[in-house]
């Protein structure tokens, strides 16, 4: 192993990824399993320092590598000797080929390479660069180029008020849209909530918008680096020491967009380690995640941490945490299991089931019409985002996006596991009973929102009679010394919590599609009783 000898060097490069800051805490939530866990080969990752990992669906391997390109037996490692540069690689589903060094355009011998991010045909790059403005001194500024004409034009700095004077600015991220591209970047910049936060800016006409912080959901009093967008599930992949985590730097994950995200989770032990990861990517073409660790790359030398490693790890499960962020002791009776799981809302499109009917009953399943609900989400997203532009249309559509994902089908997937631990407890013996609010959007009276309000109740007992071949039918039918009961409390329209929901029918942009119309569709475990 080759050490740094140039130790103002070694210094900065440890501020530019900000790596050793770190703490240990025991990880609390996994939401990802990540199987297959492995160092990329030596062609890939040098004696030194890799990082900024990411394979293209057209199976192109980009990465930045620090090494000497003047080798002596006899000199000292000086700055002038190092170089930080892209490189790519060919990936041929078994093999890396040889990487070699982007053109000289983009691989300056002046500044040294930190982070860059392609658009989706990678004919425009920006580049994370710094260089030694004075004494113990680095200055991390974003660059853009254009390809044309068949090669890379001269790299340019993007204005100063994304480029602030006098502060850290780097590790880009782009993320194209029809009308709009927006830009994040980590910066330690004013008026954010730790050391380095994450920003990003709208870029539009090809000028950038002043940027704006994402907010005190995804940045902690710590720092946030190294974002990733997986724009196919608006999910934004970064490291963090402020976020409770294993150790070091943690990889996270949130949903969202912009300023809007719901609160992070650390992507589990499967890929976290006590060391610092960080630089992660997914790629959709292979299933594969990439990112970066100081980790020991193997036991025989699990005290050299000195340099960073790329690795790859396959995504074997996404397992949600349908108890969210409540964390359940395994020696939990059932009844603790399940109370820890309320309250649950299922949610139900307009008037469904059974549309204009004044009955209380139904032979509708909800999982059934949760199917066809799930299927109408393109349809919710554009209708909610129907007469706005820019920002406002994108930020709607993520809303709608963001209700689907963590209300309808999380929802479902929490009634799955108390519907588990309620057969457990019927089996051995225990009676018990579910409290059921049923509740509407205003857009009907009082007296027909309380009879769809106990369809909706009624499609959950349906549910239950069916679930897993009649299992609970049963008890639900009292044919058993011991019973499962549904005390259903059904809500007209003077109940709805959300006073702005419009109850014109035309309006059905706000009257059925909008996100609070939608939040008040709903049927919710209020309470679970058991009794010996």
């Amino acid at each position: 192993m080759i050490y740094y000898k140039n130790i103002k060097f070694f210094r900065f490069f440890l501020f530019c990824f900000v790596i050793y800051n770190s703490y240990s805490q025991e990880n609390k939530t996994q939401e990802f399993y990540f199987g297959n866990v492995k160092i990329l080969p030596k062609n890939i990752n040098s004696p030194y320092s890799e990082s900024a990992p990411v394979l293209y669906d057209d199976s192109h391997f980009f990465f930045i590598t620090m090494r000497n390109e003047n080798f002596s037996d006899y000199q000292e490692i000086f700055n002038d000797f190092w170089t930080r540069k892209i490189y790519s690689s060919k990936f041929s589903g078994k093999r890396y080929s040889t990487p070699v060094p982007l053109p000289k355009e983009l691989n300056s011998e002046k500044y040294f390479t930190a982070n860059f991010s392609f658009n989706h045909d990678r004919t425009e790059v920006y580049i994370s660069r710094y260089s030694l403005k004075a004494k113990d001194e680095f200055h991390c500024e974003l660059w853009h180029s254009k390809f044309k004409n068949n090669k890379w034009e001269k790299l340019k700095k993007l204005p100063d008020h994304i480029n602030l004077p006098g502060y850290q600015t780097t590790q880009p991220c782009l993320v194209e849209y029809d009308d709009f591209d927006v830009l994040y970047f980590a910066s330690d910049r004013p008026n954010g909530y730790g050391h380095l936060d994450l920003w990003f800016s709208i870029l539009k006409n090809e000028k950038f918008e002043e940027p704006i912080n994402l907010g005190s959901i995804v940045n902690s009093t710590g720092n946030e680096i190294t974002p990733f967008y997986d724009q196919e599930n608006n999910r934004l992949f970064f490291s963090s020491d402020g976020h409770e985590g294993m150790g070091g730097y943690d990889v996270f994950y949130s949903i969202g967009g912009l300023n809007s995200w719901v609160t992070p989770q650390n992507l589990g032990k499967s890929l976290n380690s006590k060391f610092n990861d960080y630089c992660f990517s997914y790629s959709h073409f292979n299933k594969s995640a990439y990112f970066v660790s100081n980790r020991p790359p193997s036991k025989s030398n699990a005290k050299d941490t000195c340099c960073l490693n790329i690795y790859s790890c396959q995504l074997l499960i996404l397992e949600k945490d349908a108890s969210k962020d409540k964390i359940i002791p395994k020696d939990s009776t059932l009844i603790e299991k399940m109370e820890a799981l309320l309250p649950i809302k299922l949610y139900f499109h307009n008037d469904i089931p059974d549309p204009r009917s004044t009955d209380t009953l139904t032979l509708q399943n909800y999982e059934s019409t949760l199917k066809e609900y799930l299927a109408l989400k393109p349809d919710y997203m554009k209708a909610y985002a129907k007469g706005l532009k820019g920002v406002e249309l994108i930020k709607a559509q993520q809303d709608m996006d963001l209700f689907f994902t963590e209300n309808v089908e999380t929802g479902f997937e929490k009634l799955e596991q108390i519907v588990s631990y309620l057969t457990l407890a019927l089996k051995e013996g225990k009676s018990v009973k579910i409290k059921i609010k049923g509740s509407s959007s205003p857009l009907f009276d009082s007296d027909y929102n309380k009879n769809l309000s106990l369809r909706r109740i009624k499609s959950i007992e349906n549910y239950l009679l069916q679930y897993k071949n009649g299992v609970l039918k049963p008890y639900l039918q009292r044919k058993k010394s011991n019973s499962l009961q549904i005390i259903a409390i059904p809500l007209g329209s003077e109940e709805a919590t959300k006073k702005n929901i419009s109850r014109n029918a035309k309006d059905k942009r706000n009257s059925i599609y909008s996100v609070e119309a939608s939040e008040e569709r709903n049927v919710e475990f209020v309470e679970v009783i058991m009794v010996d």
